[in-house]
């Protein structure tokens, strides 16, 4: 019998004073933005994994708000959003698997992660992946977020890769 991994990603969604903090990122000559997070470790809620994620990749520090969406894919992906107050620290990329990846990407193609603040306001332009929650998060903004937590169910062969 063959064992199955579950992948589980833990999601900030951290604002502050109107913005919100996002991963711009170039792949090769491809350009968009994620909304900074990773993998769930062993012996990790999804919680203190936001916490570890945002440290790691932008150097700051948040605390939890709430819940806002749990994703579950039909591949048995599971990414948990959550909303983030920001405590403390300016976003500049942190010693983490991103810092590693710039160094190396000669070798892999041009790679490049930088943490910034973008105008909350401004998000249905930009190429923000998962495209599906950017949607959601510019509706849920509009009504603080009442209809949050939200439990969702995707395929991957659903998701958007374009506006």
């Amino acid at each position: 019998m063959q064992q199955t991994t579950t992948k589980i990603r833990a999601v900030a969604v951290v604002m502050h004073e109107g913005k919100i903090l996002l991963m711009h990122r170039m792949s090769g000559e491809k350009e968009y933005y994620v909304f900074p997070g990773g993998k769930v470790e062993q012996g990790e809620t999804p919680e203190l994994a936001v916490l570890r994620e945002i440290l790691e990749e932008a150097s700051m520090e948040v605390v939890v708000d709430k819940l806002l969406y749990h994703l579950t894919y039909d591949s048995g992906e599971q990414q948990y959003f959550y909303l983030c107050n920001h405590v403390s620290g300016d976003p500049k990329l942190g010693e983490g698997n991103e810092m590693e990846m710039m160094k190396t990407g000669a070798e892999h193609g041009a790679q490049s992660f930088n943490p910034v603040w973008h105008d909350a306001s401004q998000l249905k332009p930009l190429l923000l992946y998962p495209l599906e929650v950017k949607d959601l998060l510019i509706e849920d903004m509009q009504t603080n977020y009442a209809n949050c937590p939200c439990e969702l169910e995707f395929k991957l062969s659903d998701k958007r890769e374009s506006l």
